[in-house]
């Protein structure tokens, strides 16, 4: 139980990287080009593929162990801000080869479907850390089994507390996104150049490169911490042997 407060301090840091898919990346694409083989299409179909990715990344890893499922997504996470800091940088590199600077409306002559790969690798990210972080809540909080399917689980039928279990994720992912907006006010007055009145003027790769840095380092000591309530929990199980 004691374990879990540190580790829903360090789950915030997924609910930071989360809440950039429904802001930045999809300002982004409204105004890049979205025809494909001479067909428009909608910045709608990105929450689509997010989803997607989302559902089938909970349904292949269901039987994964909450921490490596943890980890993993923390992993899937920095690879979504090193693909974004990248499409962003090729972005503006476009938008200053087409003088586009000054013109915030404009659309941008590259293809949207650039951020496919980022989308993709957040919706997974998404939803291995709700996955497991329901498992967590499970196994330290409630101490009921962990079933493959958490409506099979039949321990604890009548206990309230079951009521939470679907909103415990929600929640840390909750703050998380409350913390992103901190973050960007944080970051913010420290970089001003970072975050300007149009996404042409800001440096929004310089953000990404940031939220990877601090998502490595958050994986480390994820990592530790796991590690050390693997220990504490062996050696009082050791100790109850031993009485």
């Amino acid at each position: 139980m004691v374990c879990m407060v540190p580790l829903c301090l360090l789950f915030l840091m997924t609910g930071i990287v989360s809440a950039i898919g429904n802001t930045y990346f999809i300002e982004a694409a409204s105004h890049m080009n979205g025809k494909i083989w001479g067909i428009k299409t909608t910045v709608l179909f990105f929450p689509f593929l997010f989803n997607l990715s989302r559902s089938n990344a909970k349904a292949i890893w269901h039987n994964c162990d909450p921490g490596v499922g943890v980890l993993v997504a923390l992993v899937v996470a920095i690879l979504c801000c090193i693909t974004a800091a990248i499409v962003e940088t090729f972005r503006l590199a476009v938008v200053k080869s087409h003088g586009l600077i000054d013109l915030p409306d404009a659309t941008v002559p590259m293809s949207r479907f650039w951020l496919v790969p980022q989308y993709v690798f957040l919706g997974v990210a998404d939803g291995l850390f709700e996955l497991s972080i329901v498992r967590f809540y499970i196994a330290f909080v409630l101490q009921w089994p962990i079933d493959a399917n958490l409506e099979l689980v039949e321990q604890g039928q009548d206990d309230p507390r079951r009521q939470y279990v679907p909103l415990f994720a929600k929640a840390i992912s909750g703050v998380g996104i409350l913390f992103s907006v901190l973050s960007v006010h944080v970051v913010g007055e420290i970089k001003p150049a970072w975050f300007q009145h149009t996404l042409n003027t800001s440096r929004l790769q310089n953000y990404y490169w940031t939220l990877a840095a601090l998502t490595s380092g958050n994986l480390v000591i994820t990592g530790l911490v796991f590690l050390a309530c693997v220990l504490a929990s062996n050696s009082s199980e050791d100790y109850q042997r031993l009485r």
